[in-house]
């Protein structure tokens, strides 16, 4: 839940930013994730930023996170993947 308020509005149902703004916003968020700003978020540092907000995960809802969001397979999370992850699965639909 509290991923899904950090994430708000700003992400249009196709994945992409609504405007430069909401682009920036998710940007900020992204970089939240990416604390080595490596420009990829790994497994450590999804568990780490969503402890940083108050869910508590488990290992496996982690894994499960990663699987879903790591579209291309090469384990790590990339701003596009999250972009998609964000608008498909923690914003409302249309």
């Amino acid at each position: 839940d509290e991923f899904c308020i950090m994430m708000g509005p700003d992400v249009a149902p196709d994945g992409m930013a609504r405007s430069l703004s909401g682009e920036l916003e998710l940007r900020t968020v992204f970089d939240f994730f990416d604390a080595d700003r490596s420009g990829v978020i790994t497994n450590a540092q999804l568990k780490e930023a969503l402890r940083k907000i108050g869910a508590r995960s488990s290992d496996d809802e982690v894994a499960s996170i990663m699987k879903l969001a790591d579209t291309n397979m090469d384990g790590h999370i990339d701003f596009a993947e999250f972009s998609a992850l964000c608008s498909k699965h923690f914003l409302p639909t249309a």
